[in-house]
């Protein structure tokens, strides 16, 4: 079973949840017009941004009439588990930008609590409900603690995995990959092991670069493709070398 640690990425290096910003272009350039059409933008904008911080705070649950998640059309209303109100199950979902530092805030303090302590539930729910980096580290600790020996929750690995190497974040994705492709190898996917190392490669952080071009190695060697495993072993040696655990 191979032993794969989660990284060492700091906090101030990592992203912010994904945000949308959109504006206006005006052609008029008369002051006195501008100032009508920046006092109505701005009424407007404070008017929907009261509007989205009540549905986030007082509309996440089912008795609402207009749910947060259903009114905002998140990610998570498509999957039949979701429970408005509940878990995220490490879908998406949107939030006002002025809570995005309170929720960021939030995931960093739950990944200092996973860090120190082997609670599967901290894990858990960091993984399904953090943002950004954190997000991505529960994920990798959740599947590494919790999930990889488990051939039953595979379906699992692959959903919480998918997620983490989509918040594209340093390191952490990267470390997403190659969990993924550890998964697959020992589960005897070769095909879809060899793609998800490759994709570690590709990253520009190349954070798993030894390990990645280690399983790479051995994938092609399975394959009796000797050159590219001997590539792939050179690699791995100049990228400072890998061992496999027993």
């Amino acid at each position: 079973m191979a032993i794969l640690e989660s990284g060492d990425s700091r906090v101030a290096r990592s992203n912010f949840p994904v945000v949308i910003d959109f504006g206006w272009e005006f052609n008029c350039t008369s002051p006195d017009d501008i100032l009508v059409i920046l006092n109505n933008v701005t009424n407007g904008l404070v008017r929907i941004s009261t509007y989205l911080e009540d549905g986030f705070l007082n509309h996440v649950d089912s008795e609402s009439s207009f749910p947060w998640d259903f009114a905002t059309f998140s990610a998570c209303i498509f999957t039949a588990e979701y429970v408005e109100g509940e878990s995220h199950l490490g879908y998406s979902s949107w939030l006002p930008a002025t809570f995005a530092g309170a929720v960021y805030n939030y995931s960093v303090e739950l990944l200092a609590k996973v860090q120190t302590s082997d609670d599967g539930f901290l894990a858990q729910k960091l993984a399904f409900d953090g943002v950004g980096l954190p997000a991505a580290r529960g994920i990798n600790t959740f599947v590494l603690n919790h999930l990889q020996n488990n051939e039953d929750l595979e379906w699992l690995c692959d959903h919480l995995l998918d997620a983490a190497v989509r918040l594209d974040v340093p390191n952490e994705s990267t470390t997403a990959l190659a969990i993924w492709g550890i998964i697959k190898f020992e589960n005897g996917s070769l095909s879809e092991a060899k793609q998800k190392f490759e994709a570690a490669l590709d990253r520009q952080d190349r954070y798993r670069e030894a390990l990645a071009s280690k399983y790479l190695s051995l994938i092609f060697e399975l394959e009796n493709d000797l050159e590219l495993s001997e590539h792939f072993k050179q690699r791995c040696q100049a990228a400072g070398g890998y061992e496999l655990s027993d």
